[in-house]
């Protein structure tokens, strides 16, 4: 029998343990359930939210459906396609007028009320990890003019901020590159700009000796990379040349172009917009007087930087480059759905280029989610059987009314101009587009909102007639939970 002298709560320990519930659920209320809920938005605030989309949907009436989603990190491989066959992508869409109202049509007419959307689940997709590395092994070369800096900053914020690679730029002089260094210091990119008169060519040839020069006792990659070269994850990068490639040798690693015509017309040699990455070794090798004077004589009437780097390689040294699939160059032109196959091909991109040259995908866009899925999950593909839809992440979301087993996924769709024949060398397996049996959302806009999700909005434009009546716009948005 307890003792008469014994504490409250050891004479009472059902007190103990309520007090310990009702903290519990006061921790929850206060701290863990407004972070759930917060994104869980009530169907009439959600609607209120919608004013976001007018400047993107031009029909009267259009149809919407929305789902949140939760990024779970995994240790391992990125697969090119997952398949999740329990749940679909979607609930069923919903018809909307252009002030967010649902239109409904009961018998015996038509009315209007506010939106009431059925809300899914939070889903939950797999993402994995980036590796951890030492990025400070890399130091980066531009040669650009200083006003397109602004126009790549927010692709270098991506993959360079709070990285320790630093970037070295080479422009013509301008008034305005003091203020550019700063500028791009204030978003955490390392850089350093020099002006200099010489023509563009030579300058981007010449940034392999400026960037050995300026090597760290760490340093094992000279990389030299257009304006527009896109890094998807710098660390993944890092690891596949670590793991890939020996930079205490004399190495050079480049993109080959994806398209036969620049090969006949260039030859074969490294193509400088999918990247060329130069060892320590070699980069020591080249610079030596008796090669690099000749190399620059050389170079004389030479239109391409990356044309002289080839040159210089071919005619004074035994080293040859090696070509890596991962480097993209990206030789590819055509009309509306130009790249589409190459970004819904859920293959894993170390470099991206002319995505802002000879085509157009606003990369700025596509990278928000990174702030919620990390840099891995950025065009990582999802497929969902029971919506018949494939997401790849940043780029699109395909819908396949006739259902996924039909598709073979594991080759590229083929949506530029050109013969098959001309591409199979980089980008094969390709299969012959799909036409009018997918239905294509774009994505058009992507933004954190409140400080809890990334919202990406993806967007059916209605092109055609359906019967006399004009083609709805349809609206998938993705909150990614931050």
């Amino acid at each position: 029998m307890a003792s008469l002298d014994a504490p409250r709560w050891r004479r009472r320990p059902t007190l103990l343990l309520l007090a310990v519930l009702l903290a519990a659920v006061w921790y929850y209320g206060l701290v863990i359930g407004p972070r759930a809920a917060v994104p869980l938005l009530p169907p009439h605030t959600l609607t209120q939210n919608l004013d976001h989309l007018r400047k993107h949907v031009q029909t009267p009436q259009f149809t919407y459906a929305q789902r949140m989603i939760r990024a779970k990190p995994f240790v391992g491989e990125r697969p090119d396609l997952t398949v999740v066959d329990d749940e679909p992508l979607f609930p069923d869409a919903e018809t909307l007028d252009k002030t967010g109202a649902k239109i409904d049509k009961p018998a015996g007419g038509s009315i209007r009320s506010r939106a009431q959307f059925p809300l899914l689940p939070p889903l939950e997709l797999l993402v994995p990890e980036s590796p951890k590395v030492n990025t400070s092994i890399i130091s980066f070369g531009v040669a650009t003019p200083v006003a397109r800096l602004k126009e790549s900053s927010a692709q270098f914020v991506h993959w360079l901020n709070g990285s320790e690679a630093p970037m070295y730029i080479v422009s013509p002089p301008d008034d305005k590159t003091v203020q550019m260094q700063s500028y791009m210091r204030d978003l955490g990119i390392d850089a350093k700009i020099e002006t200099s008169r010489v023509r563009y060519p030579l300058a981007y040839f010449s940034l392999i000796k400026r960037l050995y020069e300026t090597r760290q006792p760490h340093t094992k990659w000279l990389a030299l990379i257009d304006d527009d070269t896109f890094l998807p994850s710098l660390p993944t990068l890092v690891e596949h040349l670590t793991t890939t490639y020996n930079a205490e040798k004399q190495t050079m690693v480049s993109a080959m172009s994806d398209n036969v015509e620049q090969i006949q017309t260039w030859g074969v040699q490294a193509f400088g917009g999918g990247g060329i990455f130069v060892s320590i070794p070699l980069a020591a090798r080249l610079t030596q007087p008796e090669i690099w004077d000749k190399c620059i004589d050389h170079a004389k009437g030479r239109s391409q930087g990356d044309q002289i780097i080839s040159r210089c390689l071919n005619t004074f040294t035994d080293i040859r480059p090696m070509f890596d699939a991962g480097l993209h160059q990206m030789d590819i032109l055509g009309l509306g759905e130009t790249p589409s196959g190459y970004f819904e091909s859920g293959r894993r991109m170390l470099t991206v280029h002319h995505w802002r040259t000879w085509f157009k995908v606003d990369i700025p866009q596509s990278i928000q989610v990174s702030k919620a899925c990390g840099s891995e999950g950025l065009f990582q593909r999802w497929a969902f059987p029971r919506s018949n839809m494939v997401l790849s992440n940043g780029y699109s979301i395909a819908e396949y009314p006739k259902g996924l087993n039909e598709i073979d996924f594991a080759a590229v769709e083929k949506t530029w101009q050109g013969e098959e024949a001309k591409f199979l060398h980089k980008i094969g397996p390709l299969r012959n587009p799909v036409g009018r049996d997918k239905i294509s959302y774009r994505l058009v806009a992507s933004e954190v909102v409140d400080k809890w999700y990334v919202r990406q909005t993806y967007l059916y434009k209605g092109d055609k007639l359906v019967g006399e009546e004009q083609e709805m716009d349809e609206v998938l948005e993705l909150l990614w939970l931050l």
